[in-house]
């Protein structure tokens, strides 16, 4: 008669130890890619705010005169030869009376507001900074313009909470 041998069933000491060991490490990555990605999220959200004010300011500024001594429709411009232009910045006037372009110079709101100088309650922790300016000779030469005030550069620089700041900037025609 022969005798059966029989065959461990299981696993060892070892091959669990080693199973528990790679599965630690799975797990480990894991859990850090799911961290990593959840405290990034909020940063696309974040950005399209910050572009919807960017451009809610730009459009703002642009629906203002060229300068306090253009007329309403621009013509005629003021130049050196006609109407001389205003100095930038605000010409005395609170914001909800800003009447052109270079009223905004300075400008910096924190937390933002609208036109009505109405704080913007979705935007909290964010902060506005705008500055205008006339062409430098490099900026009137590269857009073949005939002098200094044809026109003007708007930067809207817009700070998130967290994050970096982003810049905008538009030209402001004097016609």
């Amino acid at each position: 008669m022969t005798e059966r041998v029989s065959k461990p069933h299981g696993a060892t000491l070892v091959e669990l130890i080693v199973t528990i060991v790679i599965m630690s490490i799975a797990l480990v990555s894991l859990a850090m890619t799911v961290s990593y990605s959840a405290s990034h999220s909020a940063d696309s959200m974040i950005q399209v705010k910050v572009v919807e004010l960017g451009q809610a300011y730009i459009e703002e500024i642009l629906t203002k005169r060229f300068d306090e001594n253009s007329p309403v429709g621009g013509i005629p411009a003021c130049s050196p030869l006609t109407t001389s232009c205003g100095s930038l910045g605000a010409d005395g006037e609170a914001r909800v009376d800003f009447d052109d372009v270079d009223d905004y110079h300075g400008l910096s709101d924190s937390p933002p507001q609208d036109s009505l100088g109405v704080d913007r309650a979705s935007y909290v922790g964010f902060r506005v900074d705008v500055q205008v300016t006339y062409m430098t000779p490099a900026q009137i030469l590269a857009l073949n313009l005939d002098g200094t005030t044809d026109a003007k550069l708007i930067m809207v620089t817009v700070s998130p909470p967290v994050g970096t700041a982003i810049d905008f900037t538009v030209y402001k025609g004097n016609f």
